[in-house]
């Protein structure tokens, strides 16, 4: 897929923070803004760009992004304090993570905020044999809960702290660990983010 320059006007409508270094951006999706699930957009910030990939499906009508603040993120810092209602301008969509078609089972891996591609392209039908979700703590479990309701594979893999308090199944290392460990051997396909 060739990068898309075409530029949109969107509006902040919601920030709702999922952790305390974490937060969903939703936004309103402008005429004539198509994508694929999987796929991500440029926000432009006054001179500073940075991509984020579209949480949403493809159907819904508005987009929401998942976005890390980090602590020397130009764009990420000021889209935290950014008021309510502000006028954006974005670029895209772009990306290459969307779904192939495959006889082979998918296997869908994701570290933090990586979820993001996988929850839209599951949102939007896409089928795997396991999504693996690792993180730190399960404060950093982004869109768990909806996630365990869709895809009955959802595998949480927990490298800083126990599985011990956590209702459902999980894996107490990281993705790569799960997959030496448990996943049989087979001829799969490997979506990868984060």
């Amino acid at each position: 897929m060739k990068r898309a320059n075409t530029t949109f006007t969107t509006t902040l409508i919601e920030r709702k923070w999922l952790s305390r270094n974490a937060y969903e951006l939703r936004c309103t999706r402008p005429d004539g803004f198509s994508f694929r699930s999987g796929q991500h957009i440029s926000m432009l910030v006054g001179e500073d760009e940075r991509d984020y990939t579209i949480v949403s499906p493809e159907s819904e009508q508005e987009l929401v992004l998942l976005i890390k603040e980090l602590e020397n993120g130009k764009v990420s810092k000021k889209l935290a304090e950014m008021e309510l209602g502000k006028k954006l301008e974005i670029k895209g969509p772009d990306g290459y993570l969307v779904e192939r078609p495959t006889q082979k089972k998918r296997v869908l891996v994701a570290t933090g905020t990586g979820i993001a591609p996988f929850a839209s392209l599951v949102a939007n039908g896409m089928e795997a044999v396991v999504l693996l979700h690792g993180a730190r703590c399960a404060e950093e479990l982004y869109y768990r809960h909806i996630l365990t309701g869709v895809i009955p594979t959802y595998m949480p893999c927990l490298s800083g702290e126990s599985c011990r308090e956590q209702n459902g199944p999980c894996y107490e290392g990281y993705v790569t660990g799960y997959i030496e460990d448990l996943l049989p051997a087979g001829d799969y396909d490997f979506y990868l983010c984060g």
